[in-house]
This record gives C-alpha cells, sequence and structure tokens, in this order.
C-alpha cells in the first residue's frame, strides 16, 4: 500500500476522532464513534507495515495488531448506531456483557496465533494462513454490522426531522464507502482485471467517517446536502464513465487494434471518448436528479418562492386574505406541514391565521409571548432541553420566530416540521429570515387598512343612522312647518273678521257728531282704533306669508297704468308724512306705464317701501319716488333720509321678523316693525321676475331699488311709434302746510 494514502486516511481519522470527542466527551455517541475512528485510522498504518515486512514473523506481527483494530470494529459500529443519538451509554447488561465479553475473547484469540496462524511471504507478498477461531472473528463482525444495519433501518424509519437526516447521512456514507470499496478490491480486479484502485480502498473508509461525523456534530454552518449530492454525483458520473471507457476499449482493442496499426487505436479511441462526450450532459442531469432525490429531495428555487411571497405581500391588503395566500404558498414550495400567524396586542392573542391544520389550534398566552421575547429565529432541532424547547414541542411546531416592525413586536410566524420529515436547511433558515421583517410590514399595513376599512363602515353606518335622524326629523319638521302654515293661515282668517269689525266699530263711534263725544274719550277711542288697524296690518302680512311659503299665492295678473297705484300710495300716506313734516316728493312720468302684473300686490310693494321710508325717516325729513325707463326694465328707486344703515346690516332687511342694529331703532320711542314688510315686498317683487335691494350712503340716507323686468310691463308708444324715454318729467310734490290750512 501506498505509504502517503495510509498518513491521510490515519491523519483524517485520528483529527475526526479527536474533534468528535471533545466535542461532547459526555455523549455515548461520541465517544463510541471516537474510538471506532481510532481504530480505523490505526487500520491502514498496520496495514502498510504488514504488506511491506521483510521477514515472516514481521508479517505475522503486524497481522496480529491488524486483528487487534478490526475486532473493535463491528461492536463499536452496533454501540454507535444503538445510542445514536443519546448522551446516555448502553444500560442493558443483557446485550453489552455479552458483546464485550465476545470481543475479548476474539482478541485473546488473535494474539494468541488461533485467528490468524502465521504469514508466508511468497514472490515478495504476504499470504495469511487463518487458524481455527478465524470463524469467531468473522461470525462476530458480520453479526456486529448486521445488528448495527437492523437498527439502523429501525431508527431511519421511525425518526423524523433532524434524526431522520442524520440517520439518512450515516446509511448513505456506510453505503458508499462498502461500494466503492467492493468495486476497487472485489468487482474489478476479478472482473475486468483493473488493479489500479486496490491502494486507494483505505481512503473510502474515510467517507463514511466524514459522513457520520457531520451527522453527529450537526450544525447548521455543515448543512452541505446540496455540496455532498453534487459531488457523488459527479463522482459517480466519473467512475461511471471511466468503467465505461476501459471495458468498451478492452473490447475494441481485441477485435480491432493490433500493434502494427496505432492510427486504428487512436481513431477508436478518440470515437469513444466523443461517444462520451455527446453523452455527459444527458448521465450527468439523470444521476443529479436520482442523487438529488435521495440527499436533496426537498430542494426548491428559493428565489421563486421570495418573488411569489413578495408579490403577495406587496397586492393583498386584507390580512385574511394576506395571511392565508402567505402561508399556502410557503408550504407549498418549502413543503411544510403547517403553519400559522399570531398576533398580539399588549395583553392578549387577538388573532390567528392558520394552515394545515385539523382543527383550529389553541394557544396559550404565556407560551406565545415567552416564545416571542426571545427575539430571535428559534429552531426545535438546534435547542437544547429548555423551556423554549419545551414550550415548541407541546405547541408542536419546528420554527418559531417574533413578528416585529419598526421596534414594536406584533406577533409570532410558526412552522411545524416538513413533510418529508427533514429538518430545516440553511436555505430554509435563510428565506424565512428575509421573509419575516418583510411579513411584518405586510401585516402592520393589512392591519392598518383593517381598521380603516372598520372605522370607513362604522362611520356609514353612523352617517346613514344620522342621515335617517335627520330625513325623519326633516320629515316632522316639514310636517310642523304645515301646520303652523295652516295654524297661522286659519287664525290670520279667524283673526281678520272680528279685527275689521272692531275696525269698523270704532271708526263709526270716531266718525259721531264730535259734540256727542267727550274729548278724552274720542283720544282714546283713536288709540283703540290705530292700534287695530295696526294689528289688522299684522294679520294681513302674516296670511301673506303664509300663502307665499306654502305657494298658495298667485298673482293676478293684468295691464294697469303703474302711475296711479304711484298716485293712490301717495294719497294714502301724504298725512302720515305730513304730520311728521316730512317733504313728500314722487317723480312720475307724465304718460302712463302699463305694466302687466298683479296690480294689488304692486300697489302693497310701494305702500311698504314708503311706509317703511315714513317710519324711519326722521322728522322734517325728506322721501321721493323716481321712475326710469331703460332698455329691458323698469327701475324704481325710493330714497329717503333717514339714518345711516351699514353694509352687514343691508341683508338684513329683506329677513323675516328681523330689526336692524342701528341708531334710529335705539332710541326712546322709535317706532318698532314687525319685520315682515320687506320681507314680503322682495317675494312679490322675485314672483314678478324682478329684483330689489337696498344701498345706504351717510349724506344721501337709504334708497331702495327695485327692478321689473319689460318681458312683463309694456309702456304706451307715443304717436310717433316709440316709446318714451322717462326722466324726471311732471313731480306732484305734498306740502305739509296745505293739509294745515
Amino acid at each position: 500500500m501506498n505509504l502517503f494514502i495510509a498518513l491521510v486516511v490515519a491523519g483524517i481519522s485520528f483529527l475526526l476522532s479527536l474533534f468528535v470527542y471533545y466535542k461532547n466527551s459526555k455523549s455515548a455517541t461520541n465517544v463510541y464513534f471516537a474510538a471506532l475512528l481510532l481504530f480505523l485510522g490505526l487500520y491502514p498504518i498496520f496495514n502498510y507495515l504488514s504488506l511491506n515486512s521483510l521477514t515472516p514473523e514481521e508479517a505475522f506481527f503486524w497481522s496480529k495488531l491488524i486483528l487487534l483494530t478490526a475486532i473493535p470494529a463491528g461492536p463499536l459500529f452496533y454501540f454507535f448506531v444503538k445510542t445514536f443519538p443519546k448522551n446516555n451509554f448502553i444500560s442493558d447488561k443483557k446485550i453489552q456483557y455479552p458483546i464485550i465479553a465476545w470481543t475479548l475473547i476474539n482478541v485473546f484469540l488473535a494474539l494468541n496465533g488461533l485467528i490468524f496462524k502465521s504469514v508466508h511471504i511468497i514472490n515478495g507478498n504476504p499470504q495469511i494462513l487463518p487458524g481455527p477461531a478465524v470463524a469467531s472473528f468473522a461470525l462476530l463482525q458480520i453479526l456486529s454490522i448486521l445488528a448495527g444495519s437492523l437498527e439502523l433501518f429501525k431508527k431511519f424509519k421511525n425518526s423524523t426531522g433532524l434524526l431522520r437526516v442524520q440517520l439518512r447521512f450515516i446509511t448513505f456514507g456506510i453505503l458508499l464507502s462498502f461500494g466503492l470499496t467492493l468495486l476497487s478490491t472485489v468487482i474489478f480486479p476479478l472482473l475486468f482485471k483493473i488493479t489500479i484502485f486496490i491502494s486507494l480502498s483505505p481512503l473510502f473508509l474515510i467517507i463514511s467517517a466524514l459522513f457520520i461525523s457531520y451527522s453527529i456534530l450537526r450544525h447548521r454552518l455543515l448543512d452541505i446536502r446540496l455540496v455532498v449530492a453534487r459531488t457523488v454525483s459527479y463522482a459517480v458520473l466519473v467512475g461511471i464513465f471511466g468503467l465505461i471507457y476501459s471495458l468498451l476499449f478492452a473490447v475494441s482493442s481485441s477485435f480491432f487494434i493490433s500493434y502494427s496499426i496505432e492510427d486504428r487505436t487512436i481513431t477508436i479511441s478518440t470515437a469513444l471518448a466523443l461517444l462520451m462526450a455527446f453523452s455527459f450532459q444527458a448521465v450527468r442531469k439523470e444521476i443529479e436528479h436520482t442523487t438529488d432525490k435521495f440527499l436533496y429531495k426537498d430542494h426548491y428555487d428559493s428565489n421563486k418562492l421570495l418573488y411569489d411571497l413578495t408579490l403577495i405581500m406587496a397586492s393583498t391588503l386584507k390580512f385574511e386574505d394576506l395571511s392565508h395566500q402567505f402561508l399556502l404558498t410557503l408550504m407549498s414550495q418549502m413543503r411544510v406541514s403547517k403553519g400559522a400567524i399570531i398576533l398580539k396586542s399588549e395583553d392578549r392573542i387577538f388573532d390567528v391565521s392558520h394552515e394545515g391544520y385539523n382543527e383550529s389550534p389553541s394557544y396559550k398566552e404565556n407560551m406565545v409571548f415567552f416564545l416571542i421575547e426571545q427575539n430571535k429565529l428559534l429552531v426545535f432541532d438546534e435547542l437544547d432541553e429548555s423551556e423554549a424547547k419545551s414550550f415548541m414541542r407541546e405547541m408542536n411546531i419546528s420554527i418559531a420566530v417574533d413578528i416585529a416592525t419598526a421596534g414594536q413586536q406584533i406577533g409570532l410566524f410558526t412552522l411545524g416540521e416538513k413533510l418529508s420529515g427533514d429538518i430545516y436547511t440553511s436555505e430554509d433558515i435563510k428565506v424565512i429570515e428575509i421573509l419575516v421583517p418583510e411579513l411584518a410590514v405586510a401585516i402592520k399595513n393589512s392591519l392598518s387598512y383593517d381598521e380603516i376599512s372598520r372605522f370607513n363602515i362604522t362611520l356609514k353606518d353612523e352617517i346613514d343612522e344620522a342621515t335617517a335622524n335627520l330625513r325623519q326629523a326633516n320629515e316632522k319638521l316639514k310636517e310642523l312647518d304645515k301646520l303652523k302654515d295652516e295654524f297661522v293661515s286659519v287664525a290670520s282668517h279667524e283673526l281678520r273678521t272680528p279685527m275689521t269689525a272692531i275696525k269698523s266699530y270704532l271708526w263709526m263711534a270716531l266718525n259721531k257728531s264730535a259734540k256727542t263725544l267727550d274729548p278724552q274719550v274720542k283720544k282714546d277711542i283713536s288709540i283703540a282704533y290705530s292700534s287695530t288697524e295696526r294689528l289688522l296690518k299684522l294679520v294681513t302680512d302674516m296670511l301673506t306669508i303664509s300663502r307665499i311659503e306654502g305657494k298658495r299665492l298667485l298673482l293676478q295678473k293684468e295691464e294697469f297704468n303703474f302711475n296711479e297705484i304711484s298716485q293712490q300710495a301717495y294719497d294714502e300716506l301724504k298725512i302720515t308724512a305730513a304730520e311728521k313734516e316730512i317733504s313728500f316728493v314722487f317723480n312720475l312720468p307724465e304718460k302712463p306705464i302699463i305694466m302687466n302684473g298683479d296690480k294689488e300686490k304692486l300697489r302693497e310693494v310701494l305702500q311698504n317701501i314708503i311706509g317703511n321710508a315714513l317710519k324711519f325717516t326722521p322728522a322734517k325729513g325728506r322721501i321721493s319716488l323716481k321712475i326710469t325707463e331703460h332698455e329691458k326694465f323698469f327701475n324704481i328707486d325710493t330714497v329717503n333720509s333717514g339714518s345711516y344703515i351699514p353694509p352687514e346690516e343691508l341683508p338684513k332687511l329683506f329677513q323675516k321678523f328681523n330689526r336692524l342694529n342701528v341708531e334710529s331703532t335705539k332710541k326712546d320711542g322709535a317706532p318698532v316693525g314687525t319685520g315682515l314688510g320687506l320681507y314680503i315686498t322682495k317675494q312679490i317683487v322675485e314672483m314678478h321676475n324682478g329684483s330689489i335691494e337696498a344701498t345706504s350712503d351717510k349724506k344721501e340716507g337709504t334708497t331702495f331699488h327695485i327692478k321689473i323686468p319689460k318681458n312683463s310691463s309694456r309702456a304706451i308708444t307715443s304717436p310717433s311709434g316709440t316709446a318714451d324715454t322717462m326722466e324726471i318729467l311732471a313731480p306732484v310734490t305734498f306740502n305739509p302746510e296745505q293739509i294745515k290750512k
């Protein structure tokens, strides 16, 4: 045997033995396997010394030492498999003591030359002569290995998670080492006369040692399943092609090649090489597919998974849809049995979304909160026995990681075991570490969306309720307003009749012979008559307003001379103007203006405007009425020298029951109005498609501007056929002194 290969195998075995032992010197699994590695490392050294001995005695000595390294191998392998992966040594004396005793007996037999009787060197190669106890040695090894293999199969069948992966590596390493050793030392030399691999056979034992060492150490940083799968596939591929090439070359040589034709040898070799080159990729893919099924069967495209889940998190707003789609996609591609997203508030769990459970899981809050507080990704198979591992075992989960965003922990993400029973790989853990922060942000956004949606629903319900209440209240108000209008109308009608009678009787009393009335009585009756007249005016106004707002006031349109109703208003109000010594001037056109409207209603407009001016114009003041004609309308302007009205008070003039905050209304004895006349005036003007507004100047006083469109009125044309332009023509002047005379 090549000394270099022997030293390499021994060195690797010794290093692995020390590393496994010091990793956990109290573990039975580590101790048994470290001892097995120690004997495995001694075997190639003793074997090299035996093969290179100069005398039979020297060769026989080294052969005994080879037996001493080989005898414990089988029992140590069984003890290792029996205890794996626990720390406790075998306590069953019915198993332990017989095996130890049988091993010691074989050691005694080997030392006394009963297993190997002697060694002879023939043509430089040592030949071993078996002794009478060689069957005991062979039986011990065969039974130990068979019992260990059976135990290994039973454990693998019933295992899940990390233990299943470890046992898979152990089984594969042993089978691979055994198969390669069998090929190199038996099949190739005996069937194909190929002996170049014999010297490499000790190296194949290292393969099983490496696999088993990795299974014991089981650190996730050594998660090399993909590397192992690819290495094995390429090793098998190279071996297959080397074997095929050798076979084809040997067969072809026997038929086509002679030592005298070297070109043919080159041609055939080249053709075979090209054949293998063209078939290499197809065979490689098939071998990779086969090895992946055994060693890396849960492989998935992590980039595709990340893309799919990121798309779900970016496009799904509702938490229920987000959580279910996220879990289903992750579980299907990663091949996980179940998963859950648990959300918490300050002191309780308020939502659980889950997939893969037969029934809705029930979690204890203290367990969930404890796992969240660990503030890291927890893998059940990697945890030492602790409270966290106990909680995860009770919750039947393999992965637990807190969901946190912006320093706030909002829940827990959990996954069950993988469907294959394997552990979570480093790739799985990396994907989860990438996804959970993104999931936290997506959940935070979805919770905000759900909160806004709930608020909108609540707000809509409240708005609908408020709208219904307002609609109901509005209907009640309409009903009350209708009842009020009906009451005012009825009351006005009922009051108007007796008030008219009272006014008539008072008038009759006042118009009797002055000699029959006492002066004081006459004065009292005059006061009563004036009050009755004001009250009757108020009742009339109330009745008019009721008709206007109830849309029952109808215009009796007719053609009339607007100058006539102006003169009537003048005649009715000049006495009142004379009493206050007010200059009362009407600037009327000489020719009549014929309007098409309600004569009585427009006369009421003039009476209200002029009456209001008389009421608030101080003694010895001035009131004027002016009518002008324009292209499309008539202007009726009434100017009085009453108190100045600020601009902010002007809009209140035409509101019901409104009193202005001006100087003239604050003086003692100042007239008090009902605030109805101008409101009625505005309504009547607008019913005629006109408009009314007021302006006030500190020097000129207050002016009311009324516009009546010509489409509801017409002017009498002059004999020439053209309409007259109305300016101040022949004013009718009233002098209060004439009344006194």
